[in-house]
């Protein structure tokens, strides 16, 4: 809900701030995300928040001060005593108690070390948060990049049947073709056209989000990655490749730091357990056998009937819950590794073997089959099967480059760091 309030306005403000266009490369995308990200800027605050936190658990308990037993009036039977001030007080009786909380076991220490836990695990949050949105940045890169090469090769052909449809119009009109061509070229260049308009509309939904992501409206294209990084990824891959998950999957982090809450809250259960004492002062006037009585004394709970047996019990229940939790999010981890990895280089053997064609290549293609066409060493049918075939063959490349991609960013996700 609050990411979409930030997606909502921030689109409005990119909507009417003028701009220039640029290029960026991912590098580029990724250092204006990490500036200037709404979300990242807000999830900062929490952190502080839990360092206030920290500073009060770590304060005594303000003393409590009672004052009683003050006479407004007197009668007869009342006892002289000296005066207060003056010629007053004579009889004024007041009873003042001053009582100070002592905590036992360290209970204040312990609530201190779980608060620095929660602190943690705010900021794992916020790791976490980073390290999702930046994800989510990169695979809205892959699919732009995916974007940007089909709208150049739309805009390739559908120029080129707009010669082809200029060429058959006039070929008609003089009656030297037939009708029926002329159409079937009409009614390929329409649906070129259409499916030209979704992928630019496809385009600018990309765009707009990662102006979302970097709070910046002058991005108009993004930039290719290098050639290595559509082939040999899985060479990147590092042989204690778990052992790096274990020390930096956040989801794994997050659920150590549970497991750890877990036994803090159970030592802290067990220390109220213990009663706290309360210190008493007291000082009396005209209500003892004193006229100025000072005296000491101490309060504490007798722990007979509640000796805290349930919270324990619930605690060390929660203990082991945290510890199957643990054991079941490495085990997760480890299966997710195995399965990306395998996948990551399911698609690199299919790229090694792919055939990838150039936009100036695809153009020499078209033209020689033009030719052919021209000359009927093939007919118009068959011209536009070659054209579909050729176009759905290069967009099911390109839907695998952007798969092998997005397999091996959720490796890098998995693993809680670039490889």
């Amino acid at each position: 809900m609050v990411r979409s309030w930030f997606l909502i306005c921030g689109a409005w403000m990119l909507s009417v701030i003028p701009s220039r266009a640029q290029e960026f490369t991912l590098q580029a995308l990724e250092k204006e995300f990490l500036q200037h990200n709404y979300l990242l800027l807000a999830a900062r605050y929490d952190v502080d928040v839990k360092d206030a936190q920290i500073l009060q658990e770590k304060l005594w308990n303000n003393p409590s001060l009672t004052v009683a037993q003050i006479n407004f009036w007197a009668n007869s039977s009342s006892e002289q005593l000296p005066y207060l001030w003056g010629n007053y007080g004579n009889t004024q009786q007041i009873s003042v108690d001053l009582e100070q909380l002592i905590e036992t076991a360290g209970k204040r220490k312990k609530r201190v070390a779980l608060k620095q836990y929660e602190k943690e695990d705010v900021r794992l949050d916020f790791e976490q948060l980073m390290r999702e949105l930046k994800w989510e940045l990169r695979n809205t890169y892959i699919d732009l990049q995916v974007a940007q090469l089909r709208e150049q090769q739309l805009v390739q052909i559908v120029t080129f049947f707009n010669k082809l449809r200029d060429s058959y119009q006039k070929q008609s009109d003089k009656q030297l073709i037939a009708k029926a061509d002329f159409l079937r070229i009409q009614s390929e260049l329409m649906r070129l056209k259409e499916e030209l308009i979704r992928v630019r509309d496809e385009k600018l939904k990309l765009l707009q989000e990662l102006r979302m992501f970097t709070r910046n409206s002058t991005i108009e294209k993004v930039l290719p990655l290098p050639a290595d990084a559509l082939s040999s990824l899985s060479q990147k891959i590092p042989a204690d490749i778990v052992d790096l998950a274990m020390d930096n999957n956040i989801s794994r982090q997050k659920q150590e730091l549970s497991y750890t809450m877990a036994e803090q809250s159970l030592r802290l259960e067990k220390a109220n357990a213990k009663p706290d004492i309360r210190l008493q002062l007291n000082y009396d006037r005209g209500g003892n056998i004193m006229h100025d009585f000072v005296g000491v004394g101490i309060n504490m709970d007798l722990p007979v009937f509640n000796r805290n047996q349930g919270n324990i019990r619930a605690a060390r229940y929660e203990v082991l819950k945290q510890s199957v939790l643990k054991d079941d999010r490495a085990a997760a981890i480890r299966h997710t590794i195995d399965r990306l990895i395998q996948q990551l280089r399911l698609y690199e053997s299919e790229l090694q073997t792919a055939e990838i064609t150039s936009a100036e290549a695809y153009q020499q293609m078209m033209d020689n089959y033009f030719r052919h066409l021209q000359t009927r060493q093939i007919s118009l049918i068959e011209f536009l099967d070659f054209s579909q075939a050729f176009m759905q063959a290069q967009e099911s490349i390109w839907n695998l480059q952007s798969s092998y991609l997005r397999v091996f960013e959720e490796l890098q996700y998995t693993i809680g760091r670039d490889i």
